[in-house]
């Protein structure tokens, strides 16, 4: 069943029995909720089981391709968000080349205050309980490092310059795992709600990411590549960064809203 591969690979039973029990929660016996999957799909819980029937986990699923991109759609963010993303990572790229300038001259107040001129850490984690990966942002102290084991297992971690700095790998991130990308619920996740992808999605490497997007990454304990040139000014950063795309400040750390673009101001516009 060909027309069940899409961008994001194929649809196996197994995998549509993942996303269907993270998406929309078990019952009582633990088994998916398919009530609630067929309100929200528009078809009776009789023809969501009939998707599922295979002969095994690796067979591909029976789900027509128009309830697959139904389904795809109730996973991935909205518009609205995506668009906050894209005007955070613009303002991010404008905010890194105001770093650079000579003897602070760049650097906002609001900035300062919240630590954004600092070091900040990027973090992948893996959510308790469910198969959904995240990506977190945190200004480099103690106790923030401690809240992110505290929301999940961290998988991988850098150090980078700024919070600009992380909020464009985090961008370059998500847009790798896009097809993979979900949707979790406050249940599902602290914060960073939009900041989230199914396991199963190509594994995230952050320092190689951190290098593909002209992110310079400060601390080679953290998972630095060998080689990496960790404290470049950030202004020959600032650089590697122009016309290239790259996450919104749309916030998956302790900071902040998730649609929220700090520090606003003439001075980076």
């Amino acid at each position: 069943m060909a027309s069940n591969r899409t961008s994001g690979g194929l649809w196996t039973r197994a995998r549509l029995e993942r996303v269907m029990q993270v998406r929309f929660g078990t019952n009582v016996r633990g088994e998916i909720d398919v009530d609630a999957a067929a309100a929200a799909l528009g078809v009776t819980p009789r023809t969501v089981r009939r998707w599922l029937v295979a002969s095994s986990g690796r067979s591909l699923a029976h789900i027509p391709p128009k309830r697959l991109e139904q389904l795809i759609e109730l996973l991935l963010p909205d518009e609205g968000v995506l668009a906050r993303e894209q005007q955070g990572v613009e303002y991010a790229r404008r905010a890194i080349t105001a770093l650079g300038e000579p003897r602070g001259l760049g650097v906002l107040p609001a900035w300062k205050a919240q630590h954004f001129d600092q070091p900040h850490e990027v973090a992948v984690i893996s959510i308790p309980g469910i198969s959904v990966r995240q990506v977190t942002i945190s200004w480099v102290s103690a106790t923030r490092r401690i809240g992110f084991k505290r929301r999940g297992r961290v998988l991988d971690k850098v150090v980078v310059p700024s919070r600009f700095h992380a909020t464009v790998l985090a961008y370059q991130v998500l847009q790798d795992v896009g097809p993979w990308r979900f949707r979790a619920t406050r249940r599902q996740a602290r914060q960073g709600y939009t900041w989230a992808w199914m396991a199963g999605a190509p594994r995230v490497r952050l320092a190689e990411t951190a290098q593909r997007c002209g992110v310079d990454v400060t601390d080679p304990a953290a998972g630095a590549p060998s080689g990496s040139g960790g404290g470049s000014r950030a202004k020959t950063e600032a650089s590697g960064l122009r016309g290239r795309r790259g996450p919104g400040t749309v916030d998956g750390g302790d900071e902040g809203r998730p649609d929220r673009v700090p520090g606003r101001s003439r001075r980076a516009s």
